[in-house]
């Protein structure tokens, strides 16, 4: 029994231990301090949407078929310039003037008149001209239009305001060289007239090229006397475009100058106008230096006295009469 006893108490004294043991080897550890939560980001604000701002004005972008229109338009006058009236002709008909804008219909028109004009069709061609604001064409094309006013209205025997015409031209014109060919186109012109209407006297411009015609149309028997009086008439109308015209006759050598007799007057008047213009026409179109023109009226004067009369004057070449 004691045996028993002592057993139990060697267990029982192995188990306190035990526990004891136990207890003392294991420290109460401190408790983790808990890591602070890191705050949720705050959601980023968005962007303003940037605005392009648009220009304030911003040119209509030409279409393919504004484009096209106006290719076609200045192949009608690079064929025009060519001497292809024909195919210019059939290029221009092609195009309605619906679709085109009012510049480009000016210029339509101007080249239909010009078209018109190589087959000698004046009259159609100052209608065509007639549909056409001067004022609204550019400078290169403004000179197009006053030249085939002046050369239309020359060709429908309308000297006068063929004449205004090329006054007109002389402000459009860059060359000197087209611009000395045009004066002399208006000095013949105004050869042609009798006189100037009284209202047309009034343009002081005007009447200073008449005066000059009159002048060298009927020089003078003394050399000495007609130089007095170019200078005179130089002395009066200061600033006058006549004053440059006149400057390059005296340098120009003498040419032997071109008489024509035609009536100027009388039953075959309309006859004679229609050839001087027709010659006219011709003579215009021709480049550099040309022959003085004298014109005689027939109908006044007996053709052989005339003709005397013309070779006095030093013509070179006598051409007429009609009669």
């Amino acid at each position: 029994m004691e045996t028993i006893h002592m057993r139990r108490y060697l267990l029982c004294t192995l188990a306190a231990y035990t526990l004891l043991s136990l207890g003392c080897s294991t420290a109460t550890k401190p408790a983790k301090k808990a890591r602070p939560v890191a705050a949720a980001p705050a959601p980023a604000k968005p962007k303003a949407e940037t605005v392009k701002t648009a220009p304030l004005y911003q040119p209509p972008a030409q279409t393919p078929a504004t484009a096209q229109l106006a290719a076609r338009l200045h192949a009608v006058e690079d064929l025009l310039q060519q001497g292809r009236a024909a195919d210019a002709k059939t290029l221009a008909d092609s195009l309605n003037p619906v679709d085109l804008d009012d510049a480009q219909k000016d210029l339509l028109n101007l080249y239909h008149a010009q078209i018109l004009l190589s087959s000698g069709e004046a009259e159609l061609a100052l209608k065509s001209l007639g549909k056409i604001t001067p004022r609204l064409l550019a400078p290169e094309d403004k000179s197009k239009y006053w030249q085939a006013q002046s050369f239309a209205l020359s060709l429908t025997g309308n000297a006068l305001n063929s004449v205004r015409a090329r006054i007109e031209l002389d402000n459009w014109l860059k060359l000197p060289k087209d611009r000395q060919d045009n004066y002399a186109a208006i000095i013949e012109a105004l050869q042609l007239l009798p006189g100037l209407p009284q209202a047309a006297q009034a343009d002081a411009q005007l009447a200073g090229w008449q005066s000059l015609a009159l002048l060298l149309k009927s020089p003078a028997a003394d050399p000495a006397a007609g130089q007095a009086a170019l200078q005179q008439w130089q002395d009066s109308h200061p600033g006058h475009p006549g004053n440059g015209y006149l400057q390059t006759l005296k340098s120009q050598p003498a040419l032997g100058a071109i008489a024509l007799l035609l009536p100027g007057s009388g039953v075959f008047a309309q006859a004679g106008e229609a050839i001087k213009a027709g010659f006219m026409a011709a003579y215009h179109s021709q480049t550099g230096s040309k022959p003085a023109l004298q014109f005689y009226d027939t109908h006044q004067t007996g053709a052989l006295e005339l003709y005397q009369q013309a070779v006095a004057a030093g013509a070179k070449l006598v051409i007429g009469p009609l009669e």
